[in-house]
């Protein structure tokens, strides 16, 4: 998926990715995209920020969008 296909809420968390969590905006686009479903299904945080860590930290503890979709 490309940058530009991402929702508004989307690309404020593949921002801060970059931005703050160093990721390469193409690292931060595909992560972003397979979280997509789980943002949606938990919801949407006031600050896309929380999303960039939670994100980030499911990362580093390779936790992966089918396993928050089996305890959801």
């Amino acid at each position: 998926m490309e940058f530009e296909l991402l929702n508004a809420y989307a690309k404020s968390v593949v921002e801060f990715l970059v931005d703050q969590l160093r990721y390469s905006e193409k690292e931060a686009v595909y992560v972003v995209s397979g979280y997509a479903s789980v943002i949606e299904r938990i919801g949407y945080f006031d600050n896309p920020q929380d999303w960039a860590f939670k994100i980030d930290e499911a990362m580093r503890y390779n936790i992966t969008p089918d396993m928050w979709h089996s305890v959801l």
